[in-house]
């Protein structure tokens, strides 16, 4: 009796390994952005309710068609209801319009498309200048982009802290944004200005 009751524990075991192996995954896509950065683009993804995950494949293509995988991400699960964020860096990315798709597979290597999307890398982001610099009251800053967005302003001490930071809606093209920094304290201060599309940052001082 006893070892009838141990081979049907082992079968059971054996069943439930099998069961798992093969059980049809998914995975819930919660959050997609990207930032144009210098050279490279930046994407990153969240998920939630990821099941019996593997990896993810990240697939590039200059007109939509024709793609080529440029990188595999290792699923790490979503554990207790816990997002997963997952980031890729696209170093080589092609001036102009680039296409992403990302996939997503499972333990029976099953796929599901979660997105694809385009990112517009411009062929030349003009460098931040403010001016007059150095500057007693305002400072201007011209600012080129590819298309509208919300822009983040802020300003910080040479040791990194946080002075002022603001944002505000601006429309593609060049625009100039003009800023107060009249009650800053006197000395070199760095400013900083990203929106979806870049990240750019310049010095400036304040008499």
């Amino acid at each position: 009796m006893k070892t009838t009751f141990t081979i049907l524990v082992f079968l059971f075991s054996i069943f439930t390994q099998v069961a798992h192996s093969q059980q049809r995954g998914s995975v819930t896509l919660s959050d997609l952005s990207s930032v144009v950065e210098t050279n490279k683009i930046k994407i990153t993804w969240t998920t939630l309710n990821e099941i019996n995950p593997q990896h993810y494949d990240v697939e590039h293509s200059q007109d939509g068609f024709f793609w080529q995988k440029i990188t595999q991400v290792i699923a790490t699960g979503t554990p207790d209801g816990l997002p997963a964020i997952y980031n890729y860096e696209h170093e080589t990315a092609s001036k102009g319009i680039n296409y992403y798709r990302i996939t997503y597979f499972d333990q029976n290597n099953s796929s599901e498309v979660l997105s694809v999307f385009y990112v517009d890398n411009p062929s030349e982001i003009a460098d931040l200048m403010p001016h007059p610099n150095p500057s007693k009251e305002f400072i201007t800053l011209p600012i080129t982009l590819p298309d509208n967005c919300e822009v983040n302003i802020s300003v910080f001490d040479l040791n990194g802290r946080l002075i002022r930071s603001n944002s505000a809606y601006m429309q593609q093209g060049v625009s100039e944004k003009t800023l107060d920094v009249s009650d800053l304290p006197q000395g070199t201060h760095v400013i900083h200005v990203s929106c979806r599309f870049f990240k750019k940052s310049a010095l400036f001082m304040k008499n």
